[in-house]
């Protein structure tokens, strides 16, 4: 699902129980995963309660680990990893 495809889904749904308009929902979508990332990018877990988490991994790497790009080896990084919450696992294990 993209997110213009989400955008149009919950304006749809939801069209006769909101005030905004369609362009009102994308900016509120938009300004979602706007915080989301912002909140990810200064180290901060994000949790949506009843669909997963998001949070960074430090990693630590082997020396041989490298960018090819730029011929250097890496020390460390970070990872985004996303964990499904335990009822959304449950629904998807039940279909």
């Amino acid at each position: 699902m993209t997110k213009r495809e989400l955008i149009e889904k919950i304006y749809n749904k939801e069209k006769d129980n909101i005030t905004l308009n369609e362009d009102g929902v994308k900016k509120a979508v938009t300004a979602m995963f706007q915080a989301i990332r912002l909140s990810i990018l200064n180290g901060r877990r994000v949790q949506l309660r009843g669909f997963g988490s998001f949070f960074l991994s430090d990693k630590r790497s082997n020396t041989n680990f490298r960018n090819p790009t730029q011929k250097k080896h890496l020390k460390h990084f970070n990872k985004l990893k996303f964990k499904l919450s335990s009822q959304v696992r449950r629904e998807i294990n039940d279909v």
